[in-house]
């Protein structure tokens, strides 16, 4: 016999875990990419070179940064691109309505704007119910930033009496004549309602696509008598004026690209004046939820690795939430159970006519609204909140809590509460919907995870709802991650059974010292994975399962998960100590 040496490698000796923390998914729109190819991502080079910018490349790197890295993208086919609203200007010229362009369309009503702007606006007004004449009670929507959002009190019935426009200060009335469905007027450029007309001739013309949503400022900062003749300067933002680019010159071509944006603002060959200011807003690209369903069904199948949970970076209502619990519901019949969570959409601003409260009832409400979207490991959040986009230069950009929830979801063990005030407040800026506010908390009752205040500490924490029917054990995030991470440590001991021979009583039936053996075994390393995650963990083989019948070997695994101290109440009073 030859002689020989060998050496056998034994797992497990030290009693370690053997799950790793896995990365956290992400779908969204971007700027680049193939759609529905999960990628898993090493740094945020790689992310912008792969993907670009958009919503979702926006959210991973939020999450990288919280949380580090690697982390899944998948890109969702966008289904309508960022749009750019109309401009508008303000500078050292005075205050006025504006005058309203000729009808684009066929009717022949004539709009009158009247009064004094509070605020630089870009008035869009289109017919939405036609009429003969103003008898006919036509009805009219109206937009403050070129047509990307409506008035959120929607229906406006055309007059001849001045109607007021929000809280523009400006009015709206009109000459009597036929009002067709879809014709638009506006009031824009040099005519738009400003609170200080710009005094430059030059007259900007933004284009591009916008590959985020942004509040774009384009500061005039050295004047010039020609706009491109080498004199003349902006600065631009992308957050209302919060944060600005470094100065740039104004090239000969008049073509200022506005950074990573999508957006070009290019000057007409007349004069520039320091002070002048531009403005326009712009949409995010969006997905539909067919899109969005497509690349859920390419992460249930991906290879490149395994995740915890999904987060979904764009807003969705009621029909995206049917198409995600169909992917819930696949991811658990695979026996892969992950958490999705995505967020509601933003309250409109004041100015647009909806309140805090509308919002929230809009929320709770059906179709579009979410009441009776229910599923154990769903998420959805609602609030907003202004928070530093490291992929736009810092920006602080107005956006979901989602931002700050999913990074710290990714940063915290699976037992620890999101909002666990020891481990520090969330990333944002200011939280515009407190869920701990009178008039939002029904949010956080009714299924809505978000940010809230706490009393006696600074900063925003994490609320931990899911959307869970009343009674599930799943009803927050801290369950479901568990029991997630649970079930993945049993997939991993019991494939270790898989094809063993096992001793059998004369019935079929296991025989019970070889399952208190296995019961034990598995108990030990179900302790052993979960560790503190859980007050403690039960595994019970089947001892009435007919093996050599069916093959078939039951197994029982119980947790108890741990109780979360989310109500603190003090008895406090004043006493004296009296001597015996």
């Amino acid at each position: 016999m030859v002689a020989s040496v060998s050496a056998t490698l034994r797992t497990r000796g030290l009693g370690l875990s053997a799950l790793l923390a896995l990365p956290i998914a992400v779908v969204g729109c971007c700027s680049l990419g193939t759609k529905d190819v999960p990628t898993l991502l090493q740094n945020e080079d790689e992310l912008t070179e792969d993907f670009g910018f958009g919503p979702g490349p926006s959210m991973v790197a939020a999450i990288g940064k919280a949380a580090g890295w690697p982390l899944i993208f998948t890109k969702a086919e966008t289904t309508t691109a960022g749009q750019l609203g109309a401009y508008h200007q303000r500078g050292e010229g005075s205050a006025a309505a504006g005058t309203m362009s000729s009808v684009t369309g066929s009717g022949t009503a004539i709009p009158a704007l009247t009064g004094t702007p509070d605020k630089s606006c870009a008035v869009r007004v289109r017919v939405t119910t036609a009429g003969s004449n103003l008898a006919a009670t036509p009805v009219v929507q109206i937009s403050l930033d070129g047509g990307l959002t409506w008035l959120a009190a929607g229906a406006v019935t055309a007059s001849a009496t001045p109607q007021a426009i929000g809280s523009t200060g400006l009015l709206l009335a009109f000459t009597d004549g036929t009002f067709v469905l879809n014709d638009y007027w506006t009031a824009q450029g040099a005519n738009c309602p400003t609170d200080a007309d710009a005094t430059g001739a030059s007259v900007p013309a933004f284009t591009g696509t916008p590959r985020d949503a942004f509040d774009v400022r384009v500061a005039v900062t050295r004047s010039a008598t020609t706009a491109g003749d080498g004199t003349g300067a902006v600065r631009y933002s992308l957050d209302g004026g919060t944060t600005y680019a470094p100065e740039q010159p104004v090239p000969t071509s008049r073509a200022v690209v506005l950074g990573d944006s999508g957006i070009t603002v290019t000057f007409s060959a007349a004069s520039l004046v320091d002070g002048d200011e531009y403005y326009i807003k712009t949409s995010a690209p969006v997905f539909t939820a067919a899109a969005m369903a497509a690349s859920l069904t390419a992460l249930r199948g991906v290879s490149v690795a395994d995740h915890e949970g999904i987060v979904i970076a764009g807003a969705i209502d009621a029909t995206y939430f049917d198409e995600i619990t169909t992917a819930h519901d696949a991811l658990i019949a695979a026996s892969k159970p992950r958490y999705i969570i995505g967020h509601a959409r933003g309250q409109a601003a004041a100015i647009y006519g909806e309140t805090a409260a509308q919002w929230a009832s809009a929320l709770l409400g059906a179709t579009p609204g979410f009441s009776g979207a229910n599923a154990n490991m769903v998420l959805v959040a609602a609030g907003e909140c202004t928070k530093k986009d490291g992929l736009h230069g810092d920006a602080v950009l107005r956006r979901s809590v989602l931002f700050d929830v999913a990074a710290r979801l990714a940063a915290i063990d699976v037992a620890e509460h999101p909002g666990r005030v020891r481990s520090g407040p969330l990333d944002i800026e200011t939280l515009l919907h407190d869920l701990a506010d009178s008039t939002l908390v029904s949010l956080d009752t009714q299924g809505f995870i978000g940010a809230q205040s706490i009393v006696g500490v600074e900063g925003f924490y994490a609320t931990r709802r899911t959307r869970a029917a009343a009674g599930s054990d799943f009803d927050s995030i801290m369950r479901v991650r568990v029991m997630c991470f649970a079930c993945r440590a049993a997939l991993a001991r019991m494939v270790e059974e898989v094809n063993e021979s096992i001793p059998v009583n004369a019935n079929g039936t296991i025989r019970a010292d070889v399952a208190d053996g296995i019961d034990a075994s598995v108990t030990s390393y179900m302790t052993r994975e979960l560790g503190r995650r859980v007050s403690s963990v039960s595994v019970q083989v089947s001892r009435t399962a007919d093996l050599v019948s069916t093959s078939t070997l039951p197994f029982k695994v119980r947790v108890v998960p741990l109780g979360y101290s989310e109500a603190i109440t003090l008895d406090l009073g004043y006493t004296l100590a009296r001597s015996a």
